[in-house]
C-alpha cells in the first residue's frame, strides 16, 4: 500500500482496520528513545528515558523506565489503535524473554505490542531500511545482526562479563585496566594515566577503586562505559596506550559484522553502522572501516541511514504492507533528524 498523508486506514481480509498511531521504543543499556508519529508520520512526540536491559540493570530499572513513556499518550483519544515497535536489549538472550518483555510492557504501558525484537533489529532496520546486509551496534555493548532473505543471524551481545568486545564499557574497562598497570609500574607510564585520573579528580588509587565498586552492579556499567570518551581524548592527544585500545576495540567490532556477513554467505554486503562508538570515534570508525575492506573488498559501508528508533517504524511499516517509497522517506528522515537533536539535547523532548 502506498501511503499519503492523510492516511488513517489499512485494508484487511476482514474489511478496514482503523490504524491511527504508531510508536517505536530504542532502549539501549544506557539510555531510551521513544517517538510517536500518526499513521501517515506526522510527529507527535518524541521523549527520552534511562537503560532498559533487564539483564544488566534489572526488572525494577526496566519498569520504572517504561513507565515514564506513559506520558506520551495524553495527547492520544481513549480507544485508539497503537500499532507499538519495542526494540529490547536481552531479547533472545534469555529463555522465554520475549514474552517476559511482553508481559513488563503490557503491565507497565498499557499496550499490547506489535513487534518485540531486540535492540539490533530495530537498528538493522534503521541501518539499512530493510535492505539484505548486516548493522553492527556499538554503544554501552556491541552486537551485529544481519539478513539475507528469510535467513538471519547474529553476533556478539554477550554482555559485559563475558562479551561487549569493542563497545564504549570494554574501552572504558581496558582504559582502566591499562591505566591500573601503570600505577603498578606492571608497565610503562604514559600520559593516560594522570590525564584519566585528572580527568575523574581522583588524588590515588584506592579512590579509583572505590568509584567502581562502591557502585551497584547496574550503576557500574555505564560509569565504566562514559570513561571511552576520555580514552578518545587521550588518543587525540596521540597517547599510544589510549590509540592501541581504540583500534583493538574497532577490529572487534569488525569481526562480528565479518561474521555474520560469512555466516549468511554475503559476498559484498552491505553493512551500516550505529552508536556513539563508531559515530564519535574516529580511531575506532577508521580501524573498523580498514579491516573490514582489507578482509571483503567489496563491502559497502555507510552510516546508518536513519536513527535507531526510526527502525521500529520501518519494520512496523513493512509488517502492514506499507511502501517505503520516496513520500515515506522523507517523513522518515525528518523524524529521524529530530531524534537526533532530541538525543543529543539540542531539542528539549516531548511534543514535536
Amino acid at each position: 500500500m502506498r501511503l499519503t498523508k492523510g492516511t488513517c486506514c489499512i485494508s484487511s481480509e476482514d474489511g478496514v482496520v482503523k490504524v491511527e498511531y504508531l510508536f517505536s521504543v530504542d532502549a539501549g543499556g544506557s539510555k531510551t528513545l521513544a517517538l510517536l508519529t500518526t499513521f501517515d508520520l506526522e510527529l507527535i512526540s518524541v521523549s527520552k528515558a534511562g537503560p532498559m536491559n533487564v539483564l544488566e540493570n534489572g526488572e525494577k530499572v526496566v519498569r520504572k523506565n517504561l513507565k515514564r513513556l506513559t506520558k506520551m499518550f495524553e495527547r492520544v483519544p481513549k480507544g485508539s489503535l497503537v500499532r507499538s515497535c519495542f526494540g529490547m536489549p536481552a531479547l533472545g538472550e534469555f529463555q522465554d524473554s520475549e514474552s517476559y518483555l511482553k508481559k513488563i510492557i503490557v503491565e507497565e504501558i498499557g499496550l499490547e505490542p506489535e513487534l518485540v525484537v531486540n535492540d539490533v533489529v530495530m537498528g538493522w532496520a534503521a541501518g539499512t531500511v530493510g535492505k539484505d546486509g548486516v548493522h553492527v551496534v556499538a554503544g554501552t555493548g556491541t552486537m551485529a545482526y544481519g539478513r539475507r532473505g528469510s535467513q538471519e543471524c547474529r553476533s556478539g551481545g554477550w554482555g559485559s562479563l563475558i562479551g561487549d568486545e569493542g563497545s564504549a564499557y570494554d574501552i572504558g574497562r581496558e582504559t582502566l585496566r591499562r591505566v591500573c598497570r601503570q600505577i603498578d609500574g606492571r608497565e610503562p607510564e604514559t600520559l593516560l594515566k594522570d590525564f584519566v585520573m585528572g580527568k575523574l579528580r581522583f588524588q590515588n588509587w584506592w579512590e579509583l577503586s572505590n568509584w567502581v565498586y562502591s557502585k551497584p552492579f547496574s550503576k557500574r556499567r555505564p560509569i565504566i562505559a562514559a570513561v571511552a570518551r576520555l580514552t578518545n581524548e587521550a588518543a587525540q592527544l596521540g597517547d599510544e596506550v589510549a590509540l592501541e585500545i581504540l583500534s583493538n576495540a574497532g577490529r572487534e567490532i569488525a569481526l562480528c559484522v565479518l561474521a555474520v556477513a560469512r555466516r549468511l554467505n554475503l559476498e559484498a554486503p552491505l553493512v551500516s553502522y550505529s552508536g556513539g562508538v563508531l559515530l564519535e570515534n574516529r580511531f575506532v570508525r577508521n580501524e573498523f572501516e580498514r579491516f573490514i575492506v582489507e578482509t571483503v573488498p567489496n563491502a559497502q559501508i555507510q552510516q546508518a541511514v536513519f536513527h535507531p528508533v526510526v527502525g521500529g517504524l520501518v519494520l512496523l511499516l513493512k509488517r502492514l504492507k506499507v511502501d517505503i517509497d520516496e513520500f515515506v522517506m522523507k517523513k522518515l528522515k525528518s523524524i529521524s533528524d529530530h531524534c537526533q537533536k532530541v538525543e543529543k539535547g539540542a531539542v528539549l523532548s516531548g511534543e514535536a
